[in-house]
Protein backbone atom coordinates (compact mmCIF):
# COMPACT_ATOMS: atom_id res chain seq x y z
CA UNK A 1 0.00 0.00 0.00
CA UNK A 2 1.23 3.30 -0.77
CA UNK A 3 2.28 5.71 2.07
CA UNK A 4 0.82 9.22 2.28
CA UNK A 5 2.36 11.98 3.21
CA UNK A 6 -0.21 13.31 6.44
CA UNK A 7 -1.32 10.75 8.52
CA UNK A 8 -5.84 11.00 8.44
CA UNK A 9 -5.83 13.39 11.36
CA UNK A 10 -3.59 15.81 9.39
CA UNK A 11 -0.81 15.36 12.04
CA UNK A 12 2.98 16.07 10.53
CA UNK A 13 4.73 12.75 10.64
CA UNK A 14 8.54 12.42 10.44
CA UNK A 15 9.40 10.00 8.10
CA UNK A 16 12.78 8.31 7.68
CA UNK A 17 12.63 6.67 3.62
CA UNK A 18 15.88 5.61 2.30
CA UNK A 19 16.36 3.34 -1.02
CA UNK A 20 19.59 1.45 -1.18
CA UNK A 21 21.55 -0.57 -4.05
CA UNK A 22 24.46 -2.56 -2.87
CA UNK A 23 26.94 0.18 -3.99
CA UNK A 24 24.96 2.96 -1.90
CA UNK A 25 22.62 4.11 -0.01
CA UNK A 26 20.47 7.39 0.21
CA UNK A 27 18.46 8.28 3.09
CA UNK A 28 16.27 11.28 3.97
CA UNK A 29 14.25 12.73 6.83
CA UNK A 30 10.65 13.93 5.51
CA UNK A 31 8.69 16.07 7.68
CA UNK A 32 5.35 16.19 5.84
CA UNK A 33 6.37 16.75 2.44
CA UNK A 34 9.39 18.70 3.26
CA UNK A 35 12.98 16.63 3.18
CA UNK A 36 14.48 18.10 6.19
CA UNK A 37 17.77 15.94 5.67
CA UNK A 38 19.66 13.98 3.11
CA UNK A 39 22.50 11.65 3.40
CA UNK A 40 24.22 8.77 1.73
CA UNK A 41 25.77 5.57 3.35
CA UNK A 42 27.78 2.25 1.45
CA UNK A 43 25.02 0.16 0.11
CA UNK A 44 22.81 -2.19 2.36
CA UNK A 45 22.35 -5.33 0.97
CA UNK A 46 21.32 -8.45 3.36
CA UNK A 47 22.66 -10.95 0.93
CA UNK A 48 26.25 -9.79 1.48
CA UNK A 49 25.82 -8.27 5.47
CA UNK A 50 24.67 -9.45 8.87
CA UNK A 51 22.25 -7.85 10.63
CA UNK A 52 25.33 -6.42 13.22
CA UNK A 53 27.02 -5.68 9.69
CA UNK A 54 23.93 -3.46 8.41
CA UNK A 55 23.55 -2.05 12.01
CA UNK A 56 27.43 -0.72 12.10
CA UNK A 57 26.87 0.94 8.66
CA UNK A 58 23.38 2.94 9.77
CA UNK A 59 25.30 3.68 12.98
CA UNK A 60 28.54 4.99 11.85
CA UNK A 61 27.50 6.32 8.39
CA UNK A 62 24.42 8.23 9.09
CA UNK A 63 24.90 11.53 10.39
CA UNK A 64 24.09 12.31 14.13
CA UNK A 65 21.41 14.02 13.52
CA UNK A 66 18.92 10.93 11.70
CA UNK A 67 18.95 9.66 15.30
CA UNK A 68 17.94 12.98 17.60
CA UNK A 69 15.16 13.84 15.54
CA UNK A 70 11.94 12.23 16.60
CA UNK A 71 11.22 9.50 14.13
CA UNK A 72 7.11 8.24 13.46
CA UNK A 73 8.22 5.36 11.23
CA UNK A 74 10.73 4.37 8.38
CA UNK A 75 10.20 3.04 4.95
CA UNK A 76 13.18 1.15 3.45
CA UNK A 77 13.68 -0.01 0.02
CA UNK A 78 16.84 -2.30 -0.71
CA UNK A 79 18.57 -4.46 -2.95
CA UNK A 80 18.39 -7.97 -1.72
CA UNK A 81 15.14 -7.34 0.01
CA UNK A 82 12.90 -9.89 -2.15
CA UNK A 83 12.26 -12.74 0.75
CA UNK A 84 10.79 -12.15 3.92
CA UNK A 85 13.85 -13.45 5.86
CA UNK A 86 15.84 -11.11 3.70
CA UNK A 87 13.64 -8.33 4.89
CA UNK A 88 13.03 -8.99 8.23
CA UNK A 89 16.97 -9.03 8.74
CA UNK A 90 17.16 -5.23 7.34
CA UNK A 91 14.14 -4.34 9.37
CA UNK A 92 15.77 -5.71 12.44
CA UNK A 93 18.90 -3.47 12.51
CA UNK A 94 16.73 -0.63 11.92
CA UNK A 95 14.38 -1.72 14.63
CA UNK A 96 17.35 -1.75 16.64
CA UNK A 97 19.10 1.45 15.99
CA UNK A 98 15.68 3.78 15.84
CA UNK A 99 13.08 1.35 17.55
CA UNK A 100 10.12 3.17 15.43
CA UNK A 101 7.99 1.08 13.12
CA UNK A 102 9.68 -0.20 10.22
CA UNK A 103 8.66 -1.26 6.64
CA UNK A 104 10.97 -3.04 4.02
CA UNK A 105 10.83 -3.21 0.46
CA UNK A 106 12.34 -4.35 -2.69
CA UNK A 107 14.37 -1.44 -4.40
CA UNK A 108 12.20 -3.01 -7.49
CA UNK A 109 9.54 -1.23 -6.15
CA UNK A 110 10.54 1.65 -5.28
CA UNK A 111 11.66 2.59 -9.01
CA UNK A 112 8.16 1.52 -9.84
CA UNK A 113 6.61 3.98 -6.97
CA UNK A 114 8.63 6.99 -8.18
CA UNK A 115 8.24 6.38 -11.77
CA UNK A 116 4.50 5.63 -11.97
CA UNK A 117 3.02 6.77 -9.12
CA UNK A 118 -0.22 5.14 -8.83
CA UNK A 119 0.17 4.88 -12.53
CA UNK A 120 0.92 1.49 -14.21
CA UNK A 121 4.08 0.79 -16.05
CA UNK A 122 7.63 -1.05 -16.38
CA UNK A 123 9.90 -0.45 -14.09
CA UNK A 124 13.60 -0.82 -14.56
CA UNK A 125 17.04 -0.58 -12.56
CA UNK A 126 20.16 -0.34 -14.22
CA UNK A 127 23.49 0.20 -11.73
CA UNK A 128 25.65 -1.84 -9.91
CA UNK A 129 22.95 -4.63 -10.53
CA UNK A 130 19.91 -4.45 -12.86
CA UNK A 131 16.21 -5.81 -12.36
CA UNK A 132 12.69 -5.33 -14.35
CA UNK A 133 9.26 -5.53 -12.94
CA UNK A 134 5.68 -5.00 -14.08
CA UNK A 135 4.18 -2.50 -12.00
CA UNK A 136 0.39 -1.81 -11.13
CA UNK A 137 -0.01 1.61 -9.84
CA UNK A 138 0.73 -0.22 -6.14
CA UNK A 139 2.66 -3.34 -6.49
CA UNK A 140 4.72 -5.21 -8.31
CA UNK A 141 3.07 -7.92 -10.25
CA UNK A 142 5.20 -9.71 -12.57
CA UNK A 143 9.16 -9.80 -12.50
CA UNK A 144 11.61 -12.31 -13.83
CA UNK A 145 13.93 -13.06 -10.77
CA UNK A 146 17.21 -11.52 -10.31
CA UNK A 147 20.08 -13.69 -9.90
CA UNK A 148 22.70 -11.85 -8.92
CA UNK A 149 25.90 -10.55 -10.34
CA UNK A 150 26.68 -14.01 -11.02
CA UNK A 151 24.24 -15.62 -12.94
CA UNK A 152 21.91 -12.24 -13.61
CA UNK A 153 22.03 -8.79 -13.77
CA UNK A 154 22.61 -8.46 -17.45
CA UNK A 155 23.94 -5.40 -18.30
CA UNK A 156 24.65 -3.79 -14.89
CA UNK A 157 28.14 -2.01 -14.25
CA UNK A 158 29.34 -5.35 -12.20
CA UNK A 159 28.71 -7.34 -15.44
CA UNK A 160 30.30 -5.24 -17.71
CA UNK A 161 32.84 -4.64 -15.37
CA UNK A 162 33.96 -7.83 -15.11
CA UNK A 163 33.68 -8.66 -18.80
CA UNK A 164 36.06 -5.68 -19.61
CA UNK A 165 38.06 -6.88 -16.71
CA UNK A 166 38.31 -10.29 -17.92
CA UNK A 167 39.12 -9.21 -21.04
CA UNK A 168 42.07 -6.98 -19.84
CA UNK A 169 43.80 -9.54 -17.42
CA UNK A 170 43.40 -11.80 -20.19
CA UNK A 171 45.15 -9.69 -22.80
CA UNK A 172 42.23 -10.07 -24.93
CA UNK A 173 40.95 -6.32 -24.84
CA UNK A 174 42.66 -3.94 -27.30
CA UNK A 175 46.51 -3.30 -26.29
CA UNK A 176 45.77 0.41 -25.89
CA UNK A 177 42.67 -0.07 -23.22
CA UNK A 178 44.63 -2.67 -21.49
CA UNK A 179 47.62 -0.07 -21.12
CA UNK A 180 45.53 2.59 -19.39
CA UNK A 181 43.60 0.22 -17.05
CA UNK A 182 47.57 -0.77 -16.09
CA UNK A 183 48.96 2.50 -15.83
CA UNK A 184 45.78 3.64 -14.34
CA UNK A 185 45.07 0.93 -10.93
CA UNK A 186 48.58 -0.34 -11.19
CA UNK A 187 47.30 -3.51 -9.76
CA UNK A 188 49.01 -7.25 -10.24
CA UNK A 189 46.73 -9.79 -11.63
CA UNK A 190 47.26 -11.50 -8.25
CA UNK A 191 46.00 -8.46 -6.22
CA UNK A 192 42.68 -8.23 -8.45
CA UNK A 193 42.39 -11.86 -7.93
CA UNK A 194 42.46 -11.48 -4.35
CA UNK A 195 40.47 -8.65 -4.59
CA UNK A 196 37.47 -10.51 -5.94
CA UNK A 197 37.86 -14.17 -4.42
CA UNK A 198 38.54 -12.90 -0.84
CA UNK A 199 37.60 -9.88 -0.17
CA UNK A 200 34.36 -9.17 1.20
CA UNK A 201 31.84 -7.39 -1.50
CA UNK A 202 33.19 -8.68 -4.96
CA UNK A 203 30.03 -7.29 -6.56
CA UNK A 204 31.31 -3.43 -5.94
CA UNK A 205 35.17 -3.90 -5.66
CA UNK A 206 37.09 -1.18 -7.42
CA UNK A 207 40.17 -2.11 -8.76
Amino acid sequence: MNHHVYSTNTNIIMRLIAESGSTKAEWSLVEGSHVMEHAFTEGINPFFQTRREISRVIRLQLPEQFFTRKLDEIFFYGAGCTSEEKKNTVKASLISQFRVPTSVYSDLLAAGRSLFGSEKGIACILGTGSNTGMYDGNEIIKNVKSLGYVLGDEGSSSVLGKMFLSDCLKNLAPQELTKQFHETFEQSVDEVLDMIYNQPFPNRQTV
